[in-house]
């Protein structure tokens, strides 16, 4: 784009999300990949068994066990997930298969290590380290395939609690959730969060009668106070117990699907948002409809650093409406520009935006919910279809210090 349609662009100014069709799509549903499935034996070169045995759930060219890797979308973020005492990385088809459809590789291992948890924490950390070795493997099944950038833990009640020590030892993963966490007496895996980096989500049941909310997972949550960028706590209703968070058997209640729909919802836009910078499922975390759902008992969250999500649907002759995120009370300016900029400020991180093409599109402060949701008018303007815009906000989050949120691109729609 020239400079001159640049600044016309600028001056008219219109937006639209371009995130593909899954963003119009629930999370809770399907997302647009078949998926197969196939269990892998790891030899283990670092600490723990000798050999881990795993499931593995993938994007696929069928949909259907041993299937070949569907390669179009690669490399896809992995999620390394720990099962709970006395189950296996099987027990967990049905959730791996709805993750995989929304291109992730789910990897979840077979611990032969009952006990203490820092034995499956060591697994656990072994398994990140061996998707990012079989991901440069030659022959491997992960060979250029996985995104070692991009992997998160998880597990559930045991494996949750062991998920939280591979967050706190900081060994390069992006994002964590927990789904009905065991804190666990050897020791208090709780505990681990206290040196917890990365994004992390906890979801769970009030109807645990196994690892009750107030003693485990809100543990884990409040604990896990020194991370960036956001950390986030479900309660779902007490229909909801300790193991339909994870998924449903043969013959579920209706209270057990309605569990399983809403967790694997807020797993899975908290996974596209953070993963798959799908920033536009943030809304399902933080939005009206969340605050509104009528069986989440509790919905708590802390943005701990600025970020900014728009919501599809935005064209020539309509509004953007976009979504700063910061600390409540916080005053938010957001900006946006034809032109993208990568230019370091300092404490205020990156500048995405081009400057000498910047305009203002809002400016409001951050309310209770730690939103500010705002509106711009997009002209009725025909040239202006089909132009990228880079979008940008600046406030505080519960980090202290004023700091710029990612850069949203988007792009003009007829």
């Amino acid at each position: 784009m020239t400079s001159k349609i640049a600044a016309r662009v600028a001056a008219v100014l219109a937006i639209v999300l371009v995130a593909g069709a899954v963003v119009a799509q629930r999370p809770e549903d399907p997302g647009p990949y078949a998926v197969g499935w196939r269990t892998i034996t790891f030899a283990n070169p670092y600490a723990g068994s000798s050999s881990i045995p795993c499931l593995v759930c993938y994007p696929a060219t069928a949909a259907q066990q041993g299937a070949p890797l569907d390669l179009s979308g690669a490399p896809y973020p992995a999620i390394v997930f720990g099962h709970g005492f006395t189950a296996d990385g099987q027990s967990f088809l049905q959730l791996g298969r709805h993750l995989a459809s929304w291109g992730f590789f789910f990897v979840a291992h077979d611990t032969l290590r009952f006990g203490p948890q820092t034995s499956q924490r060591t697994e656990l950390e072994a398994v990140v380290r061996l998707v990012r070795d079989e991901h440069v493997r030659t022959g491997s099944f992960f060979f250029n395939a996985v995104d070692v950038n991009r992997i998160a833990v998880a597990g559930h009640s045991m494996g949750g609690g062991s998920a939280a020590g591979v967050l706190g030892g900081n060994v390069g993963v992006q994002a964590g959730v927990l789904l009905a966490p065991l804190a666990g007496l050897l020791p208090d895996t709780s505990d681990w969060m206290q040196t917890a980096t990365a994004p992390f989500q906890v979801i769970v049941g009030n109807g645990d009668i196994v690892t009750p909310p107030s003693s485990n997972a809100v543990r884990f949550y409040q604990k896990g106070g020194q991370v960036s960028n956001y950390r986030g706590l479900t309660h779902l209703w007490g229909g909801a117990d300790h193991f339909s968070v994870k998924g449903t058997g043969s013959n579920p209640t209706p209270d057990e699907i309605d569990a399983f729909r809403l967790s694997r919802r807020q797993m899975t836009a908290f996974l596209l948002a953070v993963l798959h910078g799908q920033d536009a499922f943030l809304d399902v975390l933080v939005g009206n409809g969340a605050h509104a759902e009528p069986r989440f008992d509790t919905l708590a969250y802390d943005v701990r650093d600025p970020n900014l999500y728009l919501q599809p649907g935005a064209r020539v002759g309509a509004t953007l409406d976009f979504v700063p995120m910061g600390a409540a009370t916080r005053a938010v300016l957001t900006v946006a520009s034809p032109a993208p900029a990568q230019i370091p400020l300092g404490p205020l991180g990156m500048l995405g935006v081009n400057p000498t093409l910047m305009f203002p599109i809002g400016t409001a402060v951050v309310g209770a919910r730690q939103t500010a949701p705002a509106s711009f008018p997009i002209p009725n303007a025909a040239v202006l279809a089909g132009a990228p815009i880079w979008v940008q906000c600046i406030t505080e989050g519960s980090n202290p210090g004023q700091r710029l949120s990612p850069t949203r691109r988007f792009t003009i729609g007829a």
